[in-house]
């Protein structure tokens, strides 16, 4: 049976800082690592991600994530890379001034 739960931490995407536990519960849940990306990007992630690599010994984590980011990363383009990455340095500056 294919698992199509998605979580995510949204508050880094309107600007608020998590409640209700969150904070603590989410690294509880996922894994230290994971929850702050989760926090930090605002992205989602599917519910066989949450739990594949937080279940496995350290190794075999390694070989999951570098089996999900290779798939992943061939899908995107420098071009979006590159959008991203100025819409990135775009929101710092407008933070700084």
């Amino acid at each position: 049976m294919a698992l199509s739960s998605r979580f995510a931490d949204t508050h880094a995407r309107v600007g608020i800082l998590p409640g209700w536990g969150l904070s603590q519960k989410l690294s509880r849940a996922i894994g230290i690592y994971r929850a702050k990306e989760l926090s930090l990007t605002g992205n989602f992630l599917s519910a066989e991600q949450a739990n594949d690599g937080f279940a496995q010994n350290f190794g075999d984590g390694l070989k999951t994530e570098l089996k999900f980011s290779s798939e992943r990363n061939k899908s995107v383009d420098s071009s979006a890379i590159e959008e991203r990455r100025a819409g990135i340095q775009n929101r710092g500056k407008q933070q700084t001034s």
